[in-house]
């Protein structure tokens, strides 16, 4: 009774859809219409004056646009009336629109029963194809009209065909509709439950991530494949249900015995998938049934990762609470911290710091989380560039601010050296963050400290010609007769850069 109640709500809704469609079609003729009469009138007028070949060639060009124009909103209103008159006046019925769709394409995905079966009767292509390599049939399947399927395949269209991507009707069918019977004539008509596209998408697959767990469950007892991998991103039907929040597909496969920690092809769990979608209710049940909140991809990322790239709070605290290493490292030596501090959401990282995220972890490069707030305003000047895989949201000043108060207030060690031994002072003064110098500054940053090129705060702050950041460390006191690697000290760099303003600011020392 419930699946009849569901059938009635989508057919409802089929019937909705279908009746907007045509009234919309409808309105558009009665405006092409309009204009075949001015057109003609004036065509006509046009003629009593000038009778040369380019005016003729011109009216064709404008009747054909018209006439193809009139046969589309034709077919998508049903109207057998006036592709009658279009058909009398010479119109190839077979003619395609801009997206190379043909009026029995068209028709048969609105439904239109009775001009399907007109056209039909006239001789129309039925297995003529549109610009993407997809059929009648299929456009039919596509919105599960059995009716509409039953009458084109008894009138030859082909059930094993497949458009450009190598999508068959199967797919269509388990993609968008919620009636297994469509399903089920074109399985006992041959179409091969297996069949992959060009991207390795089976029915199986599309119908997890898009569809009700009762069609799941009819291709899957009619022999389809559970664990098969799609070729593009390695998904498989688990991967794909969890991903899309789909709890009771994700029940079923699991129950089928769908590998639980099987993984895509960058080593992505149905459980990390569910979990940067903030899913909590398959993270919880795959949980229970085995799965690892630990596992890493490729890149050495967990769970807790893509939660926190996907900004899903609750599912962070969620990932915490069963087991998450809130101080796991990636491939890079990135943590959870580090991550959330380079995304930017002082949410996460309140909450980070509440479940004992440490303030001061390394990644590969020795920089902590306070190194790469202070790198943040490079992406920043980015905003607009050319260079646009480097391109972030820009921060408002308020939100970097309390991202770093944040981050000092948990203890962040202020000088602390990376593998170049730069401090966060030394970085922030390179990358232009003038507003971080003073916070460091306040909060007992050495002023003075080289890295291994001896490079000082000072210097870096001339070379990158930043005269904000080099008065807020003049003002400081900071040492201008220090020298680096090369023997140069902060006046050296001030006249070679050629900053007049600079050059008086540190010759005024």
């Amino acid at each position: 009774m419930r699946s009849n109640m569901r059938g009635d709500k989508h057919s409802n809704r089929y019937r909705k859809i279908l009746k907007k469609r045509k009234l919309i079609a409808r309105r558009r003729l009665r405006f092409i219409l309009f204009l075949v009469i001015i057109i003609s009138i004036t065509f006509w007028s046009i003629g009593q004056v000038k009778h040369n070949f380019d005016n003729k060639v011109s009216q064709k060009r404008i009747h054909k646009y018209v006439n193809d124009n009139m046969l589309t909103d034709a077919a998508k209103a049903g109207d057998i009336s006036v592709i009658k008159v279009l058909q009398l006046q010479g119109i190839d019925l077979n003619t395609t629109n801009f997206t190379g769709q043909t009026p029995l394409m068209i028709a048969a995905q609105n439904g239109h029963t009775k001009l399907v079966k007109f056209l039909l009767d006239n001789g129309v292509n039925i297995n003529k194809v549109d610009d993407l390599g997809r059929t009648p049939l299929m456009k039919a399947a596509q919105y599960g009209d059995i009716n509409m399927i039953k009458l084109l395949t008894e009138q030859g269209a082909k059930v094993n065909a497949v458009d450009n991507g190598g999508m068959t009707v199967l797919m269509f069918a388990a993609l968008n509709n919620k009636h297994s019977n469509v399903l089920k004539f074109f399985i006992k008509s041959g179409v091969d439950v297996n069949a992959k596209s060009k991207s390795g998408q089976t029915a199986l697959i599309l119908a997890s991530a898009n569809n009700d767990t009762d069609i799941v469950k009819y291709l899957e007892n009619n022999g389809a494949d559970i664990n098969v991998k799609e070729q593009k991103r390695g998904l498989n039907a688990l991967i794909a249900a969890a991903g899309n929040g789909k709890i009771d597909t994700v029940k079923f496969l699991v129950k089928k015995k769908c590998n639980i920690n099987d993984t895509d092809t960058d080593g992505n769990t149905a459980l990390a998938y569910a979990a940067a979608k903030g899913h909590i209710n398959v993270v919880k049940y795959l949980l229970s049934q085995g799965a690892n909140i630990n596992a890493e991809n490729i890149a050495e990322d967990t769970a807790l990762s893509a939660a926190i790239a996907n900004g899903q709070s609750k599912m962070i605290d969620f990932c915490i609470r069963n087991g998450s290493d809130i101080n796991n490292k990636s491939k890079n030596g990135r943590t959870p911290l580090i991550n959330a501090v380079n995304n930017g959401n002082i949410e996460i990282i309140r909450c980070l710091f509440n479940k004992g995220a440490d303030v001061n972890a390394e990644d590969e490069a020795g920089e902590s989380a306070l190194m790469h707030a202070a790198r943040r305003r490079i992406y920043v000047t980015l905003v607009g560039s050319n260079n646009s895989d480097k391109i972030m949201i820009q921060d408002s000043p308020k939100l970097e601010r309390n991202i770093i108060q944040l981050l000092l207030n948990n203890g962040a060690d202020v000088n602390a050296k990376n593998n170049n031994a730069d401090t966060p002072l030394i970085l922030a003064s390179s990358y232009g963050n003038t507003e971080m110098v003073n916070m460091l500054l306040r909060s007992g940053a050495s002023i003075n400290a080289r890295n291994k090129n001896g490079t000082t705060a000072l210097i870096k702050a001339i070379s990158k010609d930043d005269y904000d950041t080099v008065k807020v460390l003049i003002e400081n006191k900071a040492n201008i007769s220090l020298k680096d690697n090369q023997g140069k000290n902060a006046l050296s760099w001030a006249n070679q850069k050629g900053n007049t303003n600079i050059i008086k600011l540190v010759s005024k020392r």
